[in-house]
């Protein structure tokens, strides 16, 4: 009986820091994914609500500043890679917009408090 609960209990651990792990792992490229699937979408207004304020100058985490980086141009997206730290990573892939093709995408990612958020981004090499 107590070997049972040892291995009980020993499974149930590892699966926790399986999960942790995994949310810690998946955080960025969630949070950039949320961020590109507004965009995609045309919704500048949800996609503003994934920037941190903090890392954008005056005016570059509105909804018009997105709208008029990305356009109403946005084909498909496809985030492969991510890094992280404790409050501070990565997200990069691929993204297609009309009349520039597919084209990389790369995105610093921060955890201000309990939600990643964009910190920023670049297109292209």
């Amino acid at each position: 009986m107590v070997v049972a609960i040892v291995v009980i209990g020993g499974l149930a651990m590892i699966a926790g820091c399986a999960v942790l792990i995994w949310r810690l792992v998946s955080g960025p490229i969630d949070a950039a994914n949320e961020f590109l699937a507004d965009v995609a979408a045309e919704d500048y207004l949800a996609a503003a609500a994934h920037l941190d304020g903090n890392c954008f100058g005056p005016g570059e985490a509105t909804p018009d500043a997105i709208r008029a980086f990305f356009g109403d141009a946005v084909v498909s997206y496809d985030l492969t890679s991510t890094s992280t730290n404790n409050s501070a990573g990565e997200a990069g892939g691929t993204i297609t917009r009309v009349g520039f093709g597919e084209q990389s995408i790369s995105f610093t990612m921060s955890k201000p408090v309990d939600d990643w958020l964009v910190c920023g981004f670049r297109i292209g090499p």
